[in-house]
């Protein structure tokens, strides 16, 4: 007997292709989700970093109670000063950051929406990015 005969099943049920595209499709619907044109968390964390009294505008129920300014310094890592707000380097609103431009990054990408097809991607549009994907 061979190796790869001799290599069991894997214990997953195949997936059809309209299984994938459905679950691509909820994949991409995530990650629009989480884009600053859909997103107020990451609006605000895609402006950073920003004067605080822009961010004070912007977001004043935010920058005015202090323990909203403690959750947002210990809990979600945002560097606030007397003149600025901005992503720690090490806290969850710096990866969030990270996450939000690839995202931006990837539908960006003229090419890779290309590839991807109309047929799958008509569904999805980000206001802002270049581009934009459309029907």
């Amino acid at each position: 007997m061979s190796e790869t005969e001799s290599r069991e099943e894997p214990d997953q049920t195949p997936v059809s292709e309209e299984e994938f595209k459905e679950h691509l499709s909820h994949l991409f619907e995530a990650m629009v989700a989480i884009s600053p044109t859909r997103n107020y968390v990451s609006q605000m964390v895609h402006l950073l970093p920003e004067e605080r009294r822009q961010m004070r505008y912007a977001y004043p129920e935010l920058f005015e109670r202090m323990e909203t300014q403690e959750f947002l310094t210990e809990g979600f890592g945002l560097e606030i000063s007397e003149e600025e707000v901005s992503t720690d380097h090490r806290g969850p609103s710096s990866d969030l950051s990270s996450l939000i431009n690839d995202v931006m990054e990837f539908f960006d990408d003229e090419e890779r929406r290309r590839l991807l097809g109309n047929t799958l991607m008509k569904r999805f549009r980000i206001p802002g990015v270049n581009g934009s994907i459309t029907s």
